[in-house]
């Protein structure tokens, strides 16, 4: 049997992608706790004392996004000038307006509904837009023999966070889902309300390729779906 070591980048919450996430999914969070059918797309750059967030938005609530930015940055650690910077000290600037009419039709009101395919509730919101997406799951679990660990070989790496770098919400996808082992569809999830598919219809093909393989039906599976056509491969069990 041939073995090989498939390796994957790993990051940690301190990562300025990461934070650009936390404060996306922070924005998001704190317009859906307010108004449930908040329909939101929200962006975050951050570079060195700067936060910039700008997007579409459609909702009847109000967010206090400086004071997320500043609480989302002192509750991952970044607190003090001796650690690098202070959250609290950053400034924030926010450009954000309402969303494409030509998105929202298609959200207020599905092509089922339109159409009278279906009445049921369910049916009655459709997708923001296309997109693709994709799930994975599979039983294999590695043993790990004979590998040569480095850790930091570059040398001198201090400066981190957005000291370090300037950064941007969705640039680690891969990380958060299979870790370079699956396609992804390339769009990202933080920031996104449910009715964008790149964040919802992700979500449920990760459900459906999970309980294919907890059902004992395949060791390996992965599903990818560009709008109604699915592409499915699998490894029997």
């Amino acid at each position: 049997m041939t073995r090989r070591l498939f390796t994957s980048e790993s990051v940690t919450e301190g990562h300025p992608d990461k934070i650009a996430d936390r404060i996306s999914g922070g924005v998001l969070d704190a317009l859906i706790g307010a108004d449930p059918r908040s329909r939101v797309t929200v962006d975050t750059l951050i570079t060195t004392g700067q936060v910039h967030v700008a997007g579409e938005v459609t909702t009847r609530a109000f967010s206090d996004i400086p004071a997320i930015v500043w609480e989302t940055i002192l509750r991952i650690g970044y607190d003090s000038s001796k650690k690098g910077f202070d959250g609290a000290s950053w400034g924030v600037n926010i450009a954000i307006g309402s969303q494409s009419p030509d998105i929202a039709q298609g959200v207020d009101s599905a092509i089922e509904l339109r159409s009278g395919e279906s009445g049921s509730a369910l049916d009655a919101q459709g997708a923001g837009d296309q997109g693709i997406t994709s799930g994975f799951a599979c039983t294999e679990t590695p043993d790990i023999e004979g590998y040569r660990l480095l850790v930091n070989p570059t040398g001198r790496f201090e400066l981190g966070g957005s000291m370090g770098d300037a950064r941007l919400t969705g640039r680690k996808i891969v990380v958060d889902t299979y870790g370079g082992c699956a396609r992804h569809g390339g769009g990202a999830f933080s920031g996104k309300d449910l009715s964008n598919v790149d964040h919802s219809a992700a979500y449920a093909m990760r459900w459906v390729a999970k309980n294919v393989v907890a059902a004992g039906l395949a060791q390996r599976f992965t599903w990818k779906r560009t709008d109604r056509v699915a592409d499915v491969k699998s490894v029997a069990a």
